[in-house]
């Protein structure tokens, strides 16, 4: 690094003037920087739009273009204590009878007591002997239990191959690998095993290839098969055997593996079983408050969404502040530094073209109207509609709704419609609402060079720009580096230039007489 004569023989303070001239031009990357961090704030405060739009764009507003979200069911019994019921819009409205004469439940098998039996025992250790011969008297490799978990295609078999250092974990982790439920207690000494999911279709069995002294009878245990049956067992082996449910709905005998049914769009949650001639008694009809609840959420979602959106678009200038300096910030409080930054921030979206569209999409599309079995609707015909106050801009009332102040004072038409016609409710405001559903979605194509897809703003265009910034004041730093060392050289070489006139002055003066 060369040596900086700075201002040694002119006198002159060199670092203050430089400084001075290098200012003006900091200034300039300054404002550069400034630009960069209005057009952060923007693309954050897009972004944060975006997804609340995006939230309701697939949420809400994608369920009501749907007819059927507006076809919702209700369903009631008279004795929930052993049925529980609801309704999907698939659902007859019209009443259903019930009898419940099983319920499906899973396969246990609890092992007979035994005494002093612990995990880490060993079948040996409890009399357990290999046989060397089978039933006929050919000789055998040894005792082999097989534990097969299911009764179809994707029934899992495992095998365990006893010998004299099998332990009793070594049972319950087969019974494990098989996909069962299985522990042994040593306080109980006990097995407790059972099936994963209930049902005939998940029943198991544990049989060995020796039916007399096998290794199962050691261990509180007996042939499990296909055909076993409920045990009752005390202190002995008990089975409860896997059973599917068994419904007679209107008449009509049904099996499921399950308690849960569903039979024509009704959901039924099993819970106990008739007796004798008892008949449960199923109503399904027309969940109006549901539907009514579904809009009226959807129209708050939709003004809280609506009224941020024209905060944005119509917020006062911001024209007169600047990003501010450092020294400015402490100047001031953390609170007024922060209100500050909020004015620039919520003026950068005032007037923007995308976000004017956007408005445009929502309210124009849904205030139009839609055709139904020859007759013209709109949202107003069901009693959703803007108010006479200007200021709010687009936002939607709903009458009768004792949560509007302006709507409560109004005749509730869109209850009174789902009471009389809730098909004709139903295709209208699906209509609608799809107008709208489609408006957005033209909105979130890709556009080249401006947008990716599934985007209502020009991502693409912001993130190029900022890099267009960030290398604006990268092209700055050089530059002003350069012209610093530049000035620190110029005045170098006049501090050089003063020295040698001195030193030439000094010399002349030598020669002078005294």
């Amino acid at each position: 690094m060369a040596i900086r004569m700075s201002g040694m023989v002119s006198g002159l303070d060199t670092e203050a003037i430089i400084q001075s001239l290098m200012e003006v031009q900091t200034t300039r990357k300054t404002k550069v920087e400034n630009n960069k961090t209005k057009l952060e704030w923007k693309q954050e405060k897009w972004q944060d739009l975006h997804n609340k739009i995006y939230k309701m764009y697939t949420g809400s507003l994608s369920n009501l273009r749907l007819e059927s979200a507006f076809n919702t069911k209700k369903a009631s019994s008279n004795n929930d204590s052993k049925v529980k019921v609801t309704a999907d819009s698939k659902a007859v409205n019209g009443s259903n009878t019930l009898k419940i004469n099983e319920l499906a439940t899973s396969q246990y098998v609890t092992s007979a007591q035994k005494e002093d039996l612990k995990a880490s025992t060993t079948l040996e250790s409890i009399g357990f002997r290999l046989p060397s011969t089978d039933e006929d008297g050919n000789p055998v490799e040894g005792d082999v239990i097989t534990i097969k978990n299911g009764t179809g295609d994707d029934a899992k078999t495992v095998e365990l191959k006893v010998t004299k250092d099998t332990k009793v974990s070594d049972f319950v982790n087969s019974l494990k690998e098989a996909g069962l439920t299985a522990s042994f207690d040593e306080k109980q000494g006990r097995f407790f095993i059972s099936s994963t999911n209930s049902g005939k279709e998940n029943a198991f069995t544990i049989t060995t290839n020796h039916s007399e002294d096998s290794s199962l009878q050691h261990l509180g245990l007996a042939e499990i098969d296909e055909n076993a049956v409920d045990i009752e067992g005390g202190e002995g082996m008990a089975i409860i055997t896997a059973k599917d449910s068994e419904i007679i709905f209107n008449g009509a005998k049904l099996t499921h593996s399950t308690n849960s049914v569903t039979v024509n769009g009704i959901s039924l949650e099993l819970q106990g079983k008739t007796t004798g001639d008892e008949v449960i008694n199923i109503q399904v009809s027309n969940d109006i408050t549901s539907t009514y609840d579904m809009v009226k959420d959807y129209i708050k979602e939709y003004n809280e969404l609506l009224k941020e959106m024209n905060a944005l678009y119509y917020a006062e200038s911001a024209r007169d502040y600047d990003i501010l300096t450092s020294e400015e910030e402490e100047a001031m409080s953390d609170e007024d530094v922060e209100k500050w930054n909020d004015k620039i921030k919520g003026a950068l979206l005032r007037r923007d073209s995308t976000l004017g569209r956007l408005l445009n999409a929502m309210k124009t599309t849904l205030h139009t109207s839609v055709e139904v079995d020859g007759k013209k609707y709109s949202l107003a015909s069901f009693g959703i509609s803007t108010s006479s106050d200007y200021t709010e801009r687009g936002l939607l009332h709903l009458w009768g709704d004792e949560d509007d102040e302006y709507g409560s004072t109004q005749d509730d038409k869109l209850k009174a419609a789902l009471e009389e016609n809730p098909d004709v409710v139903g295709k209208a405001l699906s209509q609608i609402f799809k107008n709208m559903y489609d408006s957005l979605t033209e909105k979130t194509k890709a556009i080249d060079g401006l947008k990716s897809a599934m985007k209502f703003y020009n991502d693409k265009q912001l993130t190029k720009e900022l890099e267009g910034y960030t290398q604006d004041i990268s092209d700055w730093e050089k530059k002003l580096s350069n012209m610093e060392e530049r000035y620190y050289d110029q005045f170098t070489s006049m501090e050089v230039a003063l020295s040698k006139l001195q030193n030439q002055s000094n010399s002349l003066s030598s020669f002078m007489p005294q």
